[in-house]
């Protein structure tokens, strides 16, 4: 069989259990498996999952950034609760599923899916099962503060994202993502500072649409750290500037004295 499928590993999830399906999947036997978001050549992220035995067989060759081909693996139904993608279907790795790392220096590194703030706010599918990713300028942040989860005691801060063109979304951080966060502020990282959330969850309330991290699955990238944010800070626009009449003069190119002008001379 050739090799069918080509792709470059955006992300790596481990440990993550794995939803129940129908019956009719295998999936439900799967008590613990690796979630990989795998972009295939010039088209969307792909979900893939490998199982205990699978896991434990490529662990060590497939890396977050790689370039990899793939053969034998099962293709079923995406009925998992939380997702990655919205492509209707997953690659299931098997015992006979088959792995080589490539080194394509131009195979497209399409490594993030960025949606709009507009494009969430106006398409209802991205519901809460959708895991997606945004980018934004921190523009404002909440106190940490403390809300109590499943009988324990857990961390959260809302943070505010605008995008290039102004628009504004909140975005929830829970548990470890606030020390994360807080831990990048001390950074020396010239403003404005970027933020991009990969594999958060869509949250609608009272006609408010914001995002928040999921469990661990949440991967926050700040300033600098990929192609992308620096792109979005290349194109963050100035949205104002001040125009005051009091923040120069004319002076004299002799000395540093204000001079006024007097018809054709000062």
């Amino acid at each position: 069989m050739s090799w069918l499928v080509l792709g470059y590993l955006s992300g790596l999830i481990r440990d993550w259990a794995a939803a129940s399906g129908p019956n009719k999947s295998p999936l439900h036997r799967a008590s613990s498996c690796n979630v990989i978001a795998l972009h295939l050549a010039r088209v969307q992220r792909f979900m893939l999952i490998s199982k205990k035995p699978e896991k434990k067989k490529f662990e060590e060759q497939i890396v977050e950034g790689g370039v990899f081909a793939i053969r034998n693996v099962f293709v079923y139904d995406n009925y998992q609760s939380c997702k990655t993608n919205s492509h209707k279907s997953l690659l299931v790795f098997y015992q006979k599923t088959e792995v080589k790392t490539l080194s394509e220096l131009d195979f497209p590194k399409i490594q993030f899916d960025l949606k709009s703030f507009s494009s969430i706010e106006a398409h209802p599918y991205l519901n809460d099962q959708l895991l997606i990713d945004v980018i934004g300028k921190i523009v404002g942040r909440s106190k940490v503060q403390t809300h109590i989860k499943r009988g324990e005691e857990e961390k959260l801060m809302e943070i505010t994202l605008e995008d290039h063109e102004g628009n504004r979304m909140a975005c929830t951080l829970w548990g470890e993502y606030v020390e994360k966060f807080l831990n990048c502020l001390t950074q020396d990282v010239p403003g404005p500072f970027i933020l991009l959330p990969s594999f958060c969850r869509v949250r609608r309330y009272r006609g408010v649409v914001t995002v928040s991290t999921a469990f661990h699955v949440t991967k926050m990238i700040f300033d600098g750290n990929s192609d992308e944010v620096n792109h979005f800070r290349a194109s963050v626009r100035l949205r104002s500037s001040e125009n005051t009449p009091d923040w120069c003069y004319l002076g004299c190119t002799e000395c540093n004295k204000k001079v006024i002008p007097d018809h054709s001379q000062f």
